[in-house]
């Protein structure tokens, strides 16, 4: 037996599937931009260690001394900024930031470590 539809259910399980179309268009589209992104970093780090000579205690000691670091304090503002940002548009943020919040914990306990070390005489301090 099969069941008639009115023209406004039908228009609307139209205007359903074409609203659920470009909605993984755009999913689809943000998806590609995240891969281009993560390629572009592959590469930036390829060339940086290639630029670095391969040697292994150069680009150690920059990739934790330096860029470590430097990711946690930017990633830790950009993430605390785009919380507050989704705060006031009553968008969910919690755990924007919390990872926020996380970044920046996981750096002070970097930096209370890196210092304690100098302090007992365990890292590379000068004589």
């Amino acid at each position: 037996m099969a069941t008639e539809l009115s023209k406004e259910e039908a228009a609307q399980a139209v205007s359903d599937t074409l609203t659920l179309a470009k909605a993984r268009q755009r999913q689809e589209r943000k998806h590609i931009r995240t891969l281009l992104g993560i390629l572009a970093v592959l590469l930036l780090l390829f060339l940086w260690m290639d630029h670095m000579q391969w040697q292994l205690d150069t680009i150690l000691f920059t990739g934790i001394g330096v860029v470590f670091p430097l990711f946690c304090l930017s990633g830790s503002l950009v993430l605390l900024g785009y919380g507050i940002r989704r705060k006031q548009r009553g968008q969910p943020f919690g755990q924007t930031l919390a990872a926020g919040l996380g970044l920046l914990f996981l750096l002070l306990l970097f930096l209370g470590l890196f210092f304690l070390a100098g302090a007992a005489g365990i890292g590379p301090v000068p004589a």
